[in-house]
């Protein structure tokens, strides 16, 4: 039936009606552009905030390499892994022990040297003896020439060819005697300077002992102890590792939320469409009379309502399931990283300030750098002064040549004069025929004395030369070998103090890299921290939401009123309304969700809501 009809505030009403369905527009598309917004601005920082975690745990991986071994080569802290400098140190000390181990072939080559044992005398000894044999010799010389000179006075004119020889024989005499002084003078000489060497080869031994006994017991207990620390202290590190990767584990949930954007846009443009389609129909009712199609209008205005509210509600669920649950899980991380940051402030403490207490039965790096460099230094200014013991036994060299030479010298000399006694002992011979016809005993003395002599000479010529080549072979044996452990002592404290360079290097480094760390967790953590600012706005989406659900209240209290006044008009109780409409609108429906609420707020209306499964129809 058609009948104009008039209500006295429709006008108002519809009026009233289309503000707010203006409004929830703006409201929509105002939630929509929010959305937007946040999960861009997520979505951008996302990947800075991977970064920083990336960074993060590469400069904890870093920090682990540098203390312990690790397949990946080309990590920038290959070159500089403490455990590897310390293993090169370790060697490069062994070694240093080794070179002090072969001092035994250095005593060795010197055994007959310097040898006091009972059984045999050390040739330079024996080479010393020679002094006494000397002087007895010359003792006897002397008495001769005395003897020969009062002889000569005793025969008057008949002995002045034998005065010719008693005075040759003086001659001769004092020229044994100053070639017997430079000898023994060398000789002498030799003995300071033997004293000196056997001095000097003590201290030398006394050094290496102590080193390659004591300092090699106790460089193997600073290494067991610090290389158990490192040890201790990249499980520390790798613990610190794995926290970190799991305050960061809600990171890769919230990827998976963000998903839910599009779905949620979708939604809410969805509610758009349906606003407008209310629009319409107001439009529609301000401009008709007839009361049988107002009524399909309010009805329909009704259900939508109705149905707009729910979507409205499960759209701010969907909101509590992702945009706010984002947020949880920043407050999580948030939370969590400030224990982390504490975490990483006890690590630096222990890795890089002053800190020398142990943990755990850790040394602090603090501590292992100063027990290291006390070892080091201490060993270095042993292995310098053993270096100058081996340099100041082979520098006086000269003196032992020099000395050896003169007495090889004299003694040539020495075999000269013994030549011309024999001359004497002829002519002696021949003058005393002359003299007296019976043999005196005083030239039996003489043959006796020039003899032995000439005999004691050759003796003592052939024993210095024995006992020469025997102490210069081992002696220069004994220079080549110390000269050689001087080289390779010195080398190797040079190798040495390089590997102690190496090793502070990877201080710095260290230094370098728990500051790096410091900075990735303070950057990852403003970054958690700015995200979250920007999340509070986003709880403004729900009074938005929530603003949006009344209205569409107070659309229904309105469509009611004049829902119940087209009713009255008619004397109807009920109406039922053509459901074409809502069929169409449904139709625009493209999630599980909105069809399966459709489906529970409209009874009477069969939907098919599809799958469960697939949240999003894309056309």
């Amino acid at each position: 039936m058609s009948n104009s009809i008039s209500i006295d505030n429709k006008e108002s009403k519809l009026k009233r009606i289309n503000n707010i369905l203006n409004n929830n527009v703006e409201l929509l598309e105002k939630m929509i552009s929010k959305t937007e917004e946040f999960y861009g601005h997520i979505s951008d920082r996302l990947p800075e905030i991977e970064e920083e975690i990336d960074g993060t745990i590469e400069e904890t991986e870093l920090l682990i390499n540098y203390f312990i071994e690790n397949d990946h080569r080309e990590s920038r802290s290959a070159n500089f892994k403490i455990s590897e400098i310390l293993e090169n140190l370790q060697s490069r000390i062994a070694k240093v022990y080794e070179v002090l181990s072969s001092r035994f072939e250095v005593t060795h080559s010197l055994e007959g040297f310097i040898n006091k044992s009972d059984d045999e005398q050390a040739e330079f000894v024996k080479l010393l003896n020679l002094i006494q044999e000397l002087e007895e010799v010359l003792n006897d010389l002397e008495i001769l020439s005395i003897n020969a000179i009062i002889f000569s006075a005793k025969t008057g004119r008949e002995g002045a060819g034998f005065r010719v020889i008693s005075n040759k024989i003086k001659q001769l005499t004092s020229n044994i005697k100053d070639k017997y002084q430079l000898i023994q003078l060398s000789i002498l000489e030799l003995q300071k300077w033997y004293k000196s060497f056997e001095g000097d080869l003590e201290e030398l031994t006394s050094s290496e002992e102590e080193v390659a006994n004591n300092y090699s017991l106790e460089s193997q207990e600073i290494f067991s102890a610090v290389l158990d620390s490192l040890s201790g202290i990249s499980s520390l590190l790798k613990d610190f590792m794995d926290h970190i990767k799991e305050v960061v584990e809600p990171i890769y949930d919230i990827i998976i939320l963000l998903q839910n954007q599009d779905i949620i846009r979708q939604n809410l443009e969805n509610l758009i469409e349906i606003t407008q389609s209310m629009k319409e129909e107001i439009d529609k009712l301000d401009s008709n009379d007839s009361i049988d199609e107002n009524l399909d209008i309010l009805m329909f205005i009704n259900e939508v309502s109705n149905l707009s509210k729910k979507l409205s509600s499960n759209i701010l669920k969907q909101l509590d399931d992702s945009l706010f649950e984002i947020n949880n899980k920043f407050n999580k991380i948030n939370s969590d990283l400030i224990g982390l940051e504490k975490d990483g402030e006890e690590i630096t403490s222990f890795l890089i300030d002053n800190n020398k207490e142990e943990k755990e039965d850790m040394i602090s790096i603090e501590r292992i750098y100063e027990n290291l460099d006390i070892f080091i230094n201490k060993l270095g200014k042993k292995l310098t002064k053993i270096e100058g013991r081996y340099y100041s036994l082979a520098k006086n060299e000269e003196d032992f040549y020099d000395n050896m030479k003169a007495i090889e010298e004299s003694f040539y000399e020495t075999n000269n004069i013994a030549n011309q006694f024999t001359k004497i002992k002829f002519l002696a011979k021949i003058e005393f025929s002359r003299i007296t016809n019976n043999k005196h005993s005083f030239v039996t003395d003489i043959e006796s004395i020039i003899e032995q002599f000439i005999a004691s000479s050759n003796h003592n010529d052939e024993l210095y030369h024995e006992l020469k080549e025997e102490l210069e072979d081992n002696y220069s044996h004994f220079i080549e070998l110390a000269m050689n452990n001087q080289k390779l002592i010195k080398k190797s404290n040079q190798l040495i103090e390089e590997s102690k360079e190496d090793l502070f290097l990877t201080k710095k480094l260290i230094k370098e890299a728990v500051q790096g760390l410091n900075k990735a967790i303070n950057r990852l953590f403003l970054e958690v921290k700015g995200v979250n600012k920007e999340i509070e706005d986003c709880f403004t989406l729900r009074e938005v939401g929530e603003e949006v659900i009344k209205s569409l209240e107070t659309i229904q209290r309105e469509v009611v009123e004049m829902r119940d006044y087209y009713l009255a008009k008619i004397g109807k109780s009920n109406w039922n309304s053509n459901n074409k409409k809502l069929e169409k609108l449904l139709d625009k429906f493209t999630s599980y969700i909105e069809r399966k609420t459709a489906q529970d707020e409209i009874v009477d209306l069969e939907v098919d809501v599809g799958s469960a499964g697939g949240e999003l129809t894309l056309f």
